[in-house]
């Protein structure tokens, strides 16, 4: 299974997480009440969790099924 779960638990949390999040919202339907506040509340939550990842996560750590190709050429 750690080769299909590629990357750290506390990522796999914070997907969980965000699922839950974005469930309630719905769930609510925050999503017509307020929709501007809505939407800031998504793109915070995109962007805290690109944030939280790129903080995690190690230099030089897989964290991709395929490796990155550098291109010297260019």
């Amino acid at each position: 299974m750690k080769d299909f779960f590629i990357g750290k638990k506390l990522h796999w949390l914070l997907l969980a997480a965000l699922i839950a999040v974005m469930w309630w919202l719905g769930a609510h339907q925050y999503h017509r009440i307020d929709y501007p506040g809505f939407l800031f509340i998504v793109l915070g939550l995109a962007a805290a969790a690109v944030l939280f990842v790129i903080m995690t996560t190690r230099l030089g750590e897989r964290i991709t099924r395929e490796p990155f190709e550098h291109d010297d050429a260019g």
